[in-house]
């Protein structure tokens, strides 16, 4: 997917971080296959999965990231499809903000997809238990869809005005082609032989879509977030002292007198 002035979408070159993110989501497919073919090991594999009460209750806190990184045992195309996504939308968007910033997008994104895969059903077992969105509280969760479509998001929001051809669709705006995206999963998810994790696919959506119209990393970065926590916490302890610029006898009140030589009553220490 290339991107010009004109921006026509073609083969692009595989960048680094798309590189390295296929061969493990390829590498780890294969290891969760064998793990389940095993039998001894089908255990460990089933435990990947994203299942949210199971993470709540049995403490399967790995399971927001493992379950990114595997795919339906049942067909390669949830993989396939996966991946393709990632190569023609992550491999531009990597170009844009480099390796580091697109990893932390890709991790990001399937983590918010995690959450609100925890969160809607969560509440919905509790308000209306037995309701299909309650049944996806027990139910696993897994694929790279919500880590993938958060790239997708990013990559859009980042150029919401921009216009682009996009091959038998033919030239729109690029934030046109962000909201038919959203109105397919949306139809998808009223369909009523819907089987995919649109919790997760909404979560990662959002918060792709947020750090891409944010322009801004800092956000999300947890160094930087620190960073602000400490510098806030300084400005609070400096805010406790009195400062008086120049002090000393080029200090004076309205009688000419040194500031430092005249007290009030409550009069405390000044420090310069």
């Amino acid at each position: 997917m290339a991107r010009s002035s004109g921006t026509a979408f073609m083969a692009p070159r595989m960048t680094p971080g798309v590189k390295r993110l296929m061969i493990i989501n390829f590498v780890a497919y294969v290891i969760y296959l064998l793990m389940l073919r095993s039998g001894s090991l089908t255990f460990i594999a089933e435990e990947l999965a994203l299942t949210p009460a199971d993470m709540l209750f049995h403490g399967r806190l790995w399971q927001p990231v493992t379950y990114m990184f595997i795919h339906s045992p049942l067909s390669a195309g949830h993989l396939l499809g996966n991946m393709l996504m990632l190569y023609f939308f992550g491999t531009s968007l990597e170009q844009m903000i480099g390796t580091k910033r697109f990893f932390r997008v890709y991790l990001y994104s399937g983590l918010g997809g995690a959450a609100l895969t925890f969160l809607l059903p969560g509440i919905a077992a509790l308000i209306a238990p037995g309701s299909g969105l309650a049944n996806l509280w027990y139910s696993p969760h897994l694929g790279a869809s919500g880590a993938v479509f958060g790239l997708v998001m990013c990559w859009g929001g980042r150029q919401w005005g921009q216009t682009a051809n996009f091959f038998l669709l033919g030239a729109m705006k690029i934030r046109t082609f962000i909201l038919i995206i959203v109105g397919i999963e949306m139809l998808h998810l009223l369909t009523l032989g819907q089987s995919g994790s649109y919790t997760a696919h909404f979560g990662g959506m959002a918060v792709g879509f947020f750090i891409g119209r944010g322009g801004s990393f800092s956000a999300i970065s947890p160094k930087k977030v620190v960073a602000k926590h400490r510098h806030r916490q300084t400005q609070k302890k400096l805010q406790r002292f009195q400062i008086i610029e120049g002090g000393g006898e080029g200090s004076s009140n309205g009688a000419g007198k040194p500031t430092w030589l005249h007290r009030d009553d409550d009069d405390d220490p000044v420090i310069h």
